[in-house]
């Protein structure tokens, strides 16, 4: 039971399903002696709920066996999370069922009198479900469910606490109606606490879309949509150019798709994860609602391919089945919404697919009507061979047949052949793919990474890394320690990149003690990117710490090895970390480099060249790099792409330019995307020069 992944250590997941069971058991099973209640109904009341918090703490045995083992991993997380669902729960639903044999002389009146007070509490939640942008809700009987399961990270926002000392009244009002000198009391304490619901959008309990706009605060419109936004955290040439481009995105759709949109789609643009995670329940996860004709993102590049995915959720939806507006199972939903970004993908969804056959790790396609099959596997495994697959099926049988199969008709009425043989024939397409080394090792991680159902306690590691990272701010090198321990010993493998910031975003604190552990367990990982990557943090570790001296891993490597210590030597303290971070070098570095280290660090740090603001030396580097014999055609075609990217932010008919040279010298597989690009900036250009008409 420990290592079940619901259970999550008995955190969250563990008390979420107890506060379930103790609240509907308690609900069914709490008896009440009407002539008893009649004379004393305080005592009685107490003495069922006696019993029933007996009952509910023996959920807690497993946790204490745990904790005298040592193994329990946070005690005051479980103990919370007790406290919150199993033990709330259980005094509600005695304080209703009480309140309900009060009322009723039969038993068959006094379980429609409870369970109707809990479909009217569940006929609010649907109702903001299906209304507002909440993927959360709050519940009397199921408690706290925090949003979509690819968020780990469960906040202990306000709004929890306030729901729980609501719903805390609100069993006082049921206990104290019986009791006839308390009547009086008892009808204000209800009739304040409906009141209180009336307001749950301003307590966040439930926001709004109101709230939501009040929060943002901007607003741009576009031809086919609203822009909400944060003017504090996006300027007006920035939300221009991103509304130009969604307008783009929407209008690419709806031509792809053989659709036309009457109303608008509302685009939130959320400052930051946080904001984002309090208003909707999701966090890192962009989502478009089909049934609110919205869509919700953090920021992002204008070719980010994710806007198109969420988008399409949303544009898609009058070919979904009725009410939901979504394909009739989520992986369905998913592999159109991934077909379609595959227009806006460096390199294609069918080649990523090849590379998780090579490496024997393609999911069946064969139930691709179940939500279960498409969660068993990660994010990326089940995203990229559904979506390969809709796109197969699109491009070979026309997106009207594989649209009939969306609204639910059988796969065989849909395209004349069967799930079986499609596949099959999927299969062969996609092992005829020529795929490099090189692709296969930059998705090798993960292709083999493990889903949300098979990570050790992903709640609790959420949690640690939280506070973590608030003791890392604050310099507490004792707390980031013992945390960094506790995040440890839950397992090595998903926690490299852990390991990585403490090293390298945390020089001053990082201690003897996880030097020691990355020595120690650098062998132990196979030869792949996790060895290199954890090589490499310690060496760059030392030299932030100015100790290049005594460690055996500093030997010398390959060129960009050296260079990446030659711009060590010229660098600033903050230059150092902003490498690290992942921006390019300054010009002045730039400068002092030779033709064949400017080759290396270009092709290596290639994704962050659109981080340089620099004109002139995006033009230098993109001169250099039409022209060099030194570049492999591929290194090329990755530098040039990301130098006419970089482009688009100072002028858009230089990028158009660029990404014409590009096409040029890249292999036919990016073709196709590059025209897009193309067609994206030339398009945006003549919606400028209409609206400036």
């Amino acid at each position: 039971m420990q290592f079940f992944p619901w259970t999550a250590s008995f955190s969250f997941g563990y008390h979420f399903m107890a506060g379930i069971i103790c609240s509907i058991s308690f609900l069914l099973f709490s008896s009440f002696d009407v002539s008893n209640i009649g004379q004393n109904p305080l005592r009685e009341y107490l003495n069922v709920l006696k019993k029933n918090i007996l009952f509910c703490s023996l959920f807690l045995i497993p946790g204490a066996i745990l904790m005298l083992q040592g193994k329990l991993l946070v005690p005051s997380y479980s103990l919370f999370w007790m406290m919150y669902h199993p033990v709330v729960s259980t005094i509600f639903s005695t304080s209703l069922a009480f309140f309900s044999h009060s009322k009723c002389r039969k038993k068959f009146h006094t379980m429609a009198l409870s369970w109707g007070i809990v479909a009217f509490f569940s006929a609010i939640t649907l109702y903001d479900l299906y209304t507002k942008p909440n993927f959360f809700f709050l519940h009397p009987m199921i408690g706290y469910f925090p949003g979509p399961i690819y968020d780990e990270w469960i906040p202990l926002f306000p709004k929890i606490f306030t729901y729980r000392v609501w719903l805390l009244v609100l069993s006082a009002a049921f206990v104290l109606y019986p009791v006839q000198k308390h009547r009086k009391l008892s009808l204000g304490i209800f009739t304040l606490s409906l009141f209180l619901l009336c307001f749950r959008s301003s307590l966040l309990w439930a926001p709004s879309y109101t709230t939501l706009r009040s929060t943002l605060g901007g607003l741009q419109k576009g031809q086919h949509h609203f822009l909400y936004y944060s003017p504090e955290h996006l300027d007006n040439s920035q939300a221009n150019r991103l509304q130009e481009n969604l307008d783009f995105y929407i209008h690419h759709l709806r031509k792809k798709l053989e659709i036309n949109l009457h109303e608008k789609i509302s685009v939130y643009l959320y400052p930051d994860s946080i904001t984002k995670k309090k208003l909707t329940g999701t966090q890192w996860t962009l989502f478009g609602h089909p049934i609110q004709n919205s869509v919700h993102l953090l920021p992002s590049d204008v070719w980010d391919s994710l806007l198109i995915h969420e988008l399409s959720h949303v544009i898609s939806s009058p070919y979904g089945i009725p009410i939901l507006h979504t394909g009739k199972s989520l992986a369905l939903t998913e592999s159109l919404s991934s077909a379609l970004q595959d227009s806006q993908e460096e390199i294609s969804i069918h080649q990523k697919a090849a590379c998780i056959y090579e490496l024997q790790k393609l999911p069946s396609i064969e139930n691709i009507d179940s939500s279960i099959d498409f969660l068993n596997h990660n994010s990326f495994l089940s995203y990229t061979a559904y979506g390969s697959f809709a796109l197969w099926l699109i491009d070979n049988y026309s997106i009207k047949k594989f649209l009939y199969f969306y609204q639910g008709k059988s796969f065989f009425d849909s395209f004349g052949i069967e799930i079986l043989e499609a596949e099959e024939k999927w299969k062969s397409f996609i092992h005829s793919i020529d795929i490099d080394s090189n692709l296969l090792e930059k998705y090798r991680e993960r292709i083999f990474s493990p889903s949300l159902f098979q990570k050790k306690y992903p709640h609790i590691q959420a949690h640690l890394m939280h506070q973590w990272n608030q003791a890392a701010q604050r310099k507490d090198e004792g707390k980031v320690q013992t945390l960094g321990k506790k995040i440890l010993s839950i397992d090595t493998t998903p926690s490299i990149y852990f390991v990585r910031r403490w090293l390298l975003f945390y020089p001053t604190i990082a201690s003897s003690w996880i030097e020691t552990w990355t020595q120690n367990n650098i062998q132990k990982l196979s030869p792949s990117n996790d060895r290199i990557a954890l090589q490499i943090a310690l060496k760059e570790h030392h030299i932030l710490q100015g100790d290049i001296h005594n460690n055996p891993f500093l030997s010398e490597g390959p060129i960009e090895e050296k260079l990446r210590w030659k711009i060590w030597e010229r660098s600033t303290p903050q230059e150092r970390i902003d490498f690290i971070q992942g921006r390019f070098p300054s010009t002045q570095i730039l400068s002092t480099l030779n033709s064949s280290e400017l080759h290396s660090l270009v092709d290596w740090r290639s994704d962050h060249i659109t981080k340089i603001a620099n004109r002139k030396t995006l033009e230098e580097l993109f001169a250099w790099s039409l022209e060099s014999a030194e570049l492999s055609q591929t290194s090329k075609c990755r530098i040039i792409l990301s130098i006419s990217r970089a482009f688009e932010a100072l002028d858009r008919n230089r990028s158009i330019e660029a990404y014409k040279k590009t096409r040029a010298n890249c292999p036919d597989s990016l073709q196709d995307y590059l025209k897009f690009q193309v067609e994206r900036l030339q398009s945006l250009g003549v919606t400028k020069q209409k609206s400036e008409v």
